[in-house]
Formats: C-alpha cells, sequence, structure tokens
C-alpha cells in the first residue's frame, strides 16, 4: 500500500512537472513568434516609402500574431471627426457597408483615441456599442482598437476583430506596439512627402533661373550644375559633374583660386562670402568673358560646400560700353547731362544687383502661381517687401490684382505657359501702395507633386526703362547730327568726283582720238578709192555701194564711241539697278584704242547675267579708273607685254558679286599701298593727277554702294578686288 501511494505521488508530481515544462515551451514558443512579428513590424516601417503600403504590412503581422481575422487601418480625418478608412479586410464575412462612408469617432473608437491606449471588448455583439454599427456591417463578435499616436495626439486607428476565442491584455499590448510603428510609418511617410515638395519646389526654381548655380565640395570638385550654367559655359552636366573648378577660372586668376582655398583652409574664413563681385569666367571654347558672382558657404557632417551663382554680365558690359562711348561722341552736346546720366548709371547697376537672383538668398521677387485660377499659391521673402503684402494677404490674391495686363491676356500667357512654354515679357505691376512699377518677368512651368503651377521671377527694371528713354533721346540728337555731317560729306564727296570726272576727261579724249583714228583713215581711204575709180572710168553702183557701206560701218562706230563718252558722263540722281559686264565693257571700250597701240592685252572672264544695285556711271568710273591706272604703270615703267585681267563672279558662300583687276605692271611698294586711297594721294606729278582717282573709287563703292574695294600684292602682280 505504502508503495502504491508513493508511485501516485510521483506519478501527480511527473505529470505536473510535465505540464509546466509543456506550458514554458508554448510561452516560448509564443514569445518567440511575437519578437519575430514585432521585428517584421520594424522592417516594414524601413522597407516602404508609402504610408499604404507600411500600413498593410503592419496590419497584416498585427493582425496574424494576436489571431485576429478582420480590420482595417484608417486615419483621423483633419477636423477631429471622423475617420477615414485606409483599408479594410473583412475576413471572408459578407459586409455590404461602403467602407469610403464616413467612420463617425463615437463608442469603443472614442475611449481609443481619447485614452490613446489599446482597449478591446469580447462581448462585442451584445454591447450597448452595436447601436452604433450601419446595416448590413460585417459581424463582429469580438473587437480591439489600437491608436496611431504622433506628437502625443491619436492621429487613426489600428481595428482588429473576431478573434476565435478572446482578447487579452497581451494581445493589446502587441497592438499598441505595432499602432507605434504604424505612426512612426505615416510620420516617415509625411516627412519624405514634405521633403520631395520642397526638393521639387527647390529644382523648379533652380531649373528656371538665367543665372549659374553652382556647387564644390572640399577638394574643389564640382557636384552641382545647372540648366544655365550649361549654356552660360558650354559644358553639358555630365561633362561638369566630378572636374575640378578651375576649368570655368582663367589661366591667370587660378594661383589667386588656389591661394584663396589654402587661406580658406587654414582660417575657415573667406573674404568673398556672402558678397557680389565681378570677375572672369572660363568658356569650354577657350572664350574669357565678364561675371558677376555670389558664393555661399555651408557644411554637412563637417563637409564644407561652396554654391556659386554666377551671372553673365558680357551684354551688360557691352551696354556700359557703347553708353561711355556715345557719352563721349555727344559730350560737347551733352554736357549738362553727364553728371545726371553717371547717376542713372549707377542706379542702373543698382537696381539690377538689387532685385536679380534666385529666390530670397539671390534676392528675386517670385510667384508661384496657379495657371487655371491666377491664384497666388507661394512667394518669396523679397515678394513681400517688393509688392508690401505679407504672405498672408498674398495667399487671398489673384494675378490680375498687381499686374497691369487683362484678365483675358493674363489666362493666354498662362495656357501658353503651362503648356512647357518658358516665357519672358516686360509689363507693369501695382505695389500694395498703388505704385506702378516697370518689371521684366522670366516666367515657366513646374511640377509640384504631379501637378503644374507657373514660377515667376520678376525683376524691377524701372530705372532701367527711365534710362533706356534717356538714352534713345541721345542717339536721335547724335543720328540727327550724323545725318546732317553725312548730308555735307556726300556733297563734299560729289565735288571731288566731279573733279576727278573732269580730270580724267583729257585722258578720254585721248582715248578717243585713238578710237577715231582707224575709222577715220578707213572712211578717207574709202573717198579716195572713190575718186580714184571715177578717173579710171570704174566706178558703178555695186562699187559705190560697196564703199558707202565701209564707211557707214565705221561711221557707226564713231557714233557709238560718242553714245558711250556722253552717257559716261551723265549725271545720276538715284541708284538702279545695272549690268555688272555691261558696265566693264564700256569702261574697257573707252580705253581699248590706247591700250592696243600700246601693246597692252585685256582678258576678261566675266559672268554676263550678274546684276547690282547702284549708280551705274560711277561704278564704270571707277572700273575705268583703276585701268588707266594699270595703264599709267606700264608706261611709267616701260614695260612691254604688258596684260591685265578682268575677273566677274558671284561668290556662293557670301552671295556677293566679286570683281578682280590685277596686272602685271609689279607690286606696290609696301610703305605706300596702304595710302592709296587716301584723298590726294598720288606717285605722279601733279600735272598728271591730283591723286583722287582711287579716293574716289573707294567712297564710289563703300559709301555709295555700300560694298568693299581692297588692293594686294600677288607674286609681282598687282590686284584690286571690289565686292559687291
Amino acid at each position: 500500500m505504502p508503495n502504491d501511494k508513493i508511485i501516485k505521488e510521483l506519478t501527480e508530481s511527473l505529470a505536473k512537472a510535465n505540464e509546466e515544462l509543456q506550458q514554458e515551451r508554448l510561452d516560448r514558443q509564443r514569445a518567440e513568434a511575437e519578437t519575430e512579428a514585432l521585428l517584421k513590424g520594424t522592417r516594414a516601417v524601413l522597407e516602404y516609402k508609402n504610408f499604404a503600403e507600411s500600413a498593410r504590412k503592419i496590419f497584416d503581422v498585427c493582425k496574424d500574431i494576436v489571431g485576429a481575422t478582420a480590420g482595417y487601418v484608417a486615419l483621423l480625418t483633419p477636423d477631429g471627426n471622423e475617420n477615414e478608412v485606409l483599408f479594410l479586410e473583412a475576413g471572408g464575412m459578407p459586409c455590404t457597408v461602403d467602407p469610403s462612408l464616413p467612420m463617425p469617432i463615437r463608442g469603443l473608437r472614442e475611449v481609443a483615441y481619447r485614452t490613446r491606449k489599446a482597449v478591446y471588448d469580447n462581448n462585442f455583439a451584445s454591447s450597448a456599442w452595436m447601436d452604433f454599427m450601419p446595416e448590413g456591417h460585417v459581424y463582429l463578435g469580438n473587437v480591439m482598437f489600437s491608436p496611431l499616436i504622433l506628437d502625443n495626439k491619436a492621429v487613426g486607428l489600428i481595428g482588429l476583430a473576431n478573434k476565435p476565442g478572446a482578447f487579452i491584455d497581451r494581445d493589446a499590448n502587441l497592438a499598441l506596439a505595432f499602432g507605434e510603428y504604424a505612426a512612426i510609418a505615416l510620420l516617415n511617410s509625411r516627412s519624405r512627402e514634405s521633403l520631395e515638395i520642397n526638393q521639387n519646389k527647390l529644382q523648379s526654381v533652380v531649373d528656371t533661373a538665367n543665372d549659374a548655380i553652382i556647387t564644390i565640395n572640399s577638394n574643389q570638385k564640382i557636384i552641382y550644375w545647372n540648366k544655365a550654367a550649361e549654356n552660360i559655359f558650354g559644358y553639358s552636366t555630365n561633362e561638369a559633374l566630378n572636374s575640378d573648378i578651375t576649368i570655368i577660372i582663367p589661366e591667370t586668376l587660378r594661383q589667386r583660386h588656389r591661394q584663396g582655398v589654402e587661406r580658406v583652409n587654414q582660417t575657415g574664413k573667406s573674404s568673398l562670402t556672402g558678397k557680389t563681385i565681378e570677375m572672369l569666367g572660363l568658356r569650354k571654347n577657350g572664350e574669357e568673358f565678364p561675371v558677376e558672382l555670389s558664393i555661399a558657404a555651408w557644411k554637412v557632417k563637417d563637409e564644407g560646400f561652396y554654391t556659386g551663382i554666377i551671372r553673365d554680365i558680357t551684354h551688360r558690359k557691352e551696354y556700359e560700353e557703347k553708353l561711355r562711348s556715345a557719352n563721349e561722341e555727344m559730350e560737347s552736346l551733352v554736357q549738362k547731362r553727364t553728371n545726371e546720366l553717371s547717376k542713372a548709371l549707377v542706379a542702373l547697376k543698382e537696381s539690377e544687383e538689387r532685385y536679380r537672383g534666385i529666390f530670397n538668398d539671390t534676392q528675386t521677387a517670385i510667384l508661384i502661381l496657379n495657371p487655371d485660377t491666377l491664384e497666388v499659391v507661394e512667394v518669396n521673402d523679397k515678394a513681400c517687401s517688393f509688392y508690401g503684402y505679407t504672405k498672408e494677404e498674398f495667399s487671398k490674391k489673384k494675378l490680375v490684382e498687381i499686374n497691369t495686363l487683362s484678365e483675358q491676356q493674363l489666362i493666354s500667357i498662362a495656357l501658353e505657359v503651362k503648356s512647357k512654354k518658358q516665357a519672358n515679357l516686360v509689363t507693369c505691376h501695382r505695389t500694395c501702395s498703388g505704385e506702378i512699377r516697370d518689371v521684366e518677368v522670366h516666367t515657366g512651368p513646374i511640377k509640384i507633386k504631379g501637378e503644374t503651377f507657373i514660377c515667376s521671377m520678376i525683376y524691377d527694371i524701372t530705372e532701367r526703362k527711365r534710362m533706356e528713354d534717356e538714352i534713345k533721346e541721345i542717339n536721335l540728337n547724335l543720328q540727327k547730327k550724323i545725318e546732317k555731317e553725312v548730308a555735307k560729306n556726300r556733297i563734299k564727296d560729289q565735288m571731288m568726283f566731279e573733279q576727278s570726272r573732269h580730270v580724267s576727261m583729257g585722258e578720254l579724249l585721248m582715248n578717243i582720238s585713238h578710237h577715231w583714228r582707224q575709222p577715220l583713215c578707213a572712211i578717207g581711204v574709202s573717198i579716195q578709192d572713190l575718186r580714184d575709180a571715177y578717173q579710171h572710168g570704174e566706178l558703178s553702183e555695186p562699187y559705190i555701194t560697196k564703199n558707202v557701206g565701209n564707211a557707214m560701218k565705221e561711221l557707226l562706230a564713231l557714233s557709238e564711241t560718242i553714245d558711250n563718252f556722253r552717257s559716261f558722263y551723265v549725271k545720276e540722281n538715284k541708284p538702279k539697278q545695272f549690268n555688272v559686264a555691261g558696265e566693264i565693257n564700256k569702261a574697257e571700250g573707252l580705253i581699248a584704242g590706247y591700250l592696243q597701240d600700246k601693246g597692252i592685252v585685256v582678258e576678261k572672264e566675266l559672268e554676263e547675267n550678274l546684276k547690282i544695285w547702284g549708280y551705274q556711271n560711277e561704278f564704270a568710273h571707277v572700273i575705268l579708273n583703276i585701268l588707266t591706272n594699270a595703264r599709267d604703270i606700264f608706261e611709267e615703267r616701260n614695260i612691254t607685254g604688258g596684260k591685265i585681267k578682268v575677273k566677274l563672279s558671284k561668290d556662293v558662300t557670301t552671295d556677293k558679286i566679286v570683281i578682280t583687276i590685277s596686272d602685271n605692271g609689279g607690286e606696290i611698294p609696301k610703305n605706300i599701298i596702304k595710302k592709296i586711297f587716301d584723298p590726294y594721294f598720288t606717285t605722279k606729278d601733279k600735272v598728271q593727277g591730283a591723286g583722287m582717282g582711287l579716293y574716289m573709287a573707294k567712297v564710289i563703292i563703300e559709301k555709295n554702294m555700300k560694298g568693299t574695294i581692297s588692293v594686294r600684292n600677288d607674286n609681282g602682280w598687282c590686284e584690286f578686288r571690289i565686292e559687291l
């Protein structure tokens, strides 16, 4: 008996120990499963960027670990009165309620929001909360709600339901932990979305900028290069990134740049930060050009970075130089305006430096607009100071309230810009005080969170407009003076031209004598032949007809010479279109007899159909003058076998008519070749020439016919070249 008792006690003790061991094993497995579920929830927070995806993963893990079969995740509406369901899992049970319908904050949900703790009810189907359930809702035997808490406020719920058995406190603690995971995922998603929006805004503004924006690291390597930098310096983004910043610094400035970098590395301070300076930049093609530079310094994890905003001021410098030249030329007329003009130039430069730039750092007013409603969506600080409105006041305004253009015009411009077209326009804007300012607007489309907006950069150019009006007035006065001087010079040139033509008239008369000598001899022979035939009884009608025909032919030649001579001296008042080859032949014909007597050969290669607009007889005078000079050189230097080549053609690359006249009479001495077109310059005796021929040729070709005339030596030949 005692043994049976002992055996019984041992058996019961062993069974109890085995039961405890089994429970301990189950508890350990449960703890391991819960730990693994919490790790999955942690990974879901880090793995997914979109909150809906993270929340779904966290909900599924939470639902499985607590054993629920249905549930949802919902976020509190901004007014705090309702839930918006993110997704709903019915667990396979029928539900005819639209999940998108409002879910008021009441019942057990209200308790979870108010206490910020997980709450559950295992007898929900029989509770008073059922009175709040809409018709057609899925059956709920038990429920549990766990809040999502951000900044100590409940912003949403994880709802779980229909767990076989019942929810326990351990389930509530797990659900609360998963609620914290979901809240962290929501915070990450909102932070990432806000960061992306700000990045898109900044990138859109930078891409719209006309100034180059370049960032370098502490090793002087380029790490950012915007579109304007591509246009200004000629390097693509791929070419520029990771290149040394010295690729855009001229060689003469690189040593100073290196010294400045060393000084910054040693002292940690830069004399250029926060300032705007002018210097030279270097384009990819090697061209140096003036720029305006502003530098900002910043650090990330103790590494220094520098961002430079660079403006190409070539046009501004050219404009300033032109203005300076105009001021000097008009000094005698506008001396009393000099001080005022200088002040205006300074005001213009200050206006440009004050109102141009990018966003707040560059002191440029920037407006972001809704293209459909023309409402002001966002402004920078400079826009507020420029227009005189606060940001809150701007948020209630439309573009039509500050722009003087009509609403219809603004809508038309907005539609054009919205269709991915940039626009630059000069208009007038109205400030808070009612003042009207002249502005230059650079505007273009930007994308923010998938929606198209318009970014407008506004530059105040009121002073520049006033300056432009003054310059127009100065230029108008200068133009009147120039026109007056041109008229005087035209009269003087015409007098010189008449003088030159009269000087050459004697030479032409000599040429006519050469032309007439042979025809007159032929006519004389014909007359003598008629007399001899009459004396010898050989005179007949055919004989007379033949001799008369020969004489008339020679007389017509004489008449043609007279016509050419007369037309050469007809004064022209207006330009007209004429055949170039015809005038060359006419000029050569006036001197041909003399050239033939001297054995001078003229070789012509002329395109017959080329025509030009100008003064026909003056042009022929130029050709005759060059041919006459060639003839004189042959005589002066006693050259036999003289040759003159005349070529007329059209240059297809420049679409200009080109005439070249060259002779083998020797080269022009180097010490006088640059003077031969000067007035009254001549190497001849004053009896032979007044030195006006080539000067008038230059005036006729370059002033009257807007062409060019030049001369060069070519291996013993002298060549004149005319381009029209």
